[in-house]
């Protein structure tokens, strides 16, 4: 009987550090719809014959949330990014502002975030060639982690309110 409690016991001291951890670890939850991040899409339409259009995408970001920079500058925190999806023969380059950093309860350096408000400003270009009319059209995708300074949500894409068509 004896063998079988310093067994028992052994078991819980190799299981406390999984289980203290745990306690300190918070579950990312879902972001209700708009708590976290606002945001506005100048110009709402681009005419794919017209050349490069220029998109300037405004973030709101509500305090206490705080969004990971493009660059975090460190692995691991979910960047903010643009992407461009169906893009076909059209391309995208983003302008990201930098983050400032913040030491966070949940990280062991700084990482670089947004906060406030911030501009990301896109530029798309339409390829030469004129896609197939069977072809779905480009759709804008925003990808984000909101975080305060104690947890972070689970990411979020979010599609952009931007149509795409050509000229005729």
């Amino acid at each position: 009987n004896m063998a079988h409690m310093q067994h028992v016991l052994l078991r819980a001291l190799q299981l406390a550090p999984l289980r203290v951890a745990a306690l300190h670890k918070s579950t990312p939850k879902e972001e209700p719809d708009g708590a976290a991040l606002a945001y506005a899409v100048e110009p709402d339409q681009i005419d794919l014959d017209a050349g490069d259009a220029k998109v300037r995408i405004t973030l709101r970001i509500e305090p206490p949330y705080h969004i990971n920079a493009n660059d975090p500058g460190v692995s691991g925190p979910i960047p903010t990014s643009l992407e461009l999806k169906n893009a076909g023969m059209v391309t995208m380059t983003v302008d990201y502002p930098p983050g400032h950093p913040l030491t966070a309860a949940y990280a062991d350096e700084p990482i670089n975030i947004y906060e406030g408000t911030v501009v990301l400003e896109a530029t798309i270009r339409p390829g030469r060639e004129r896609p197939d009319q069977s072809s779905p059209s480009p759709t804008l995708l925003l990808h984000y982690q909101a975080c305060t300074d104690t947890q972070c949500l689970l990411p979020r894409e979010v599609e952009l309110p931007v149509t795409f068509g050509r000229g005729d």
